[in-house]
């Protein structure tokens, strides 16, 4: 009895750690796509910014809106 009590303790054991290890695999790949995407969202919003900004040239009200949403939120952009 008490070596089948230690047999199923030893297999719940490696159970929960293989789960353990699983979970982390699983949090490892999504910090992986979340670090990926806000990439790729810092990458367009710079192309946009940089449209804006050519745009901007002809339109001084446009240079003032940017300039403003600079101003307001200035560690999202350039």
């Amino acid at each position: 009895e008490a070596r089948l009590l230690l047999d199923n303790f030893l297999k719940a054991s490696i159970d929960k750690g293989l789960q353990v290890a699983q979970k982390e695999a699983q949090i490892r790949l999504l910090e992986g796509r979340l670090r990926q995407t806000d990439m790729t969202g810092s990458s367009q919003n710079h192309l946009l910014l940089d449209a804006l900004r050519e745009k901007a040239e002809a339109h001084p009200e446009l240079q003032a809106l940017i300039y403003n949403v600079q101003h307001a939120f200035p560690s999202h952009l350039p």
